[in-house]
């Protein structure tokens, strides 16, 4: 979703959790890109409430966006997005390699996917790279950037799942309108906050490119 943004407003991205469901607001310069989390198959039931319920739900989350929210006057400007965290078995074949999404699809929650798909990436050149100046690659050495990779991707996704069964689908014996306990633990301690940035901006397992002289 997409909704125009305004000078006075805040300067940063940003989420609301209320009531089990989650607004995340991404500024975009000059407009916000909305997500607006709910539980899987619950689309058509928002849609049969009606447009202007769904406008006041955003609304009822930012009130500054009170006076553009109309902006989202059809259905086609609601952009549904089906999440799914899941990951393959094996990532290799002979002659194939799945690194990225093409190996674990992840859910927007975080915003990790794309960290985690560049240090794939950066793993590969390190183990595979001189080799492949040489000739081919056998499985057993594709296979060595899975092992490296897929523990972090595990943790990542353990994350995520806990992120969509506490925080999105409301899983919690806390009120409807409490933050969650961990949320609650950011908010009391902020230095704790450091370790959500630094897992999510850097990863269980940084990855550097290793030029070997070159």
């Amino acid at each position: 979703m997409r909704i125009s943004k305004k000078q006075d407003d805040p300067q940063q991205s940003f989420g609301f959790f209320q009531h089990g469901k989650l607004l995340v607001l991404i500024d975009r310069g000059d407009y916000w890109q909305c997500g607006f989390v709910i539980p899987k198959d619950r689309f058509d039931e928002i849609k049969v409430r009606g447009l202007p319920q769904f406008q006041n739900d955003i609304v009822t989350f930012a009130g500054f966006l009170r006076d553009r929210v109309a902006e989202l006057d059809d259905w086609s400007k609601i952009k549904l997005l089906t999440v799914q965290i899941n990951r393959l078995r094996d990532w290799c074949r002979e002659g194939l390699l799945c690194i990225g999404d093409s190996a674990h699809a992840m859910s927007p929650a975080g915003g990790v996917g794309i960290n985690l798909a560049i240090q794939d990436a950066v793993a590969t050149v390190n183990l595979l790279a001189e080799k492949l100046r040489t000739g081919p690659v056998s499985v057993d050495d594709l296979r060595k950037v899975q092992a490296r990779r897929e523990w972090p991707t595990r943790l990542i996704q353990a994350m995520q799942v806990f992120i969509h069964r506490r925080v999105v689908t409301g899983r919690t014996s806390a009120p409807n309108d409490s933050l969650p306990f961990v949320f609650r633990l950011l908010k009391w301690f902020p230095v704790l906050r450091q370790i959500p940035a630094r897992f999510i901006g850097i990863g269980p397992r940084p990855e550097h490119y290793c030029s070997k002289g070159r």
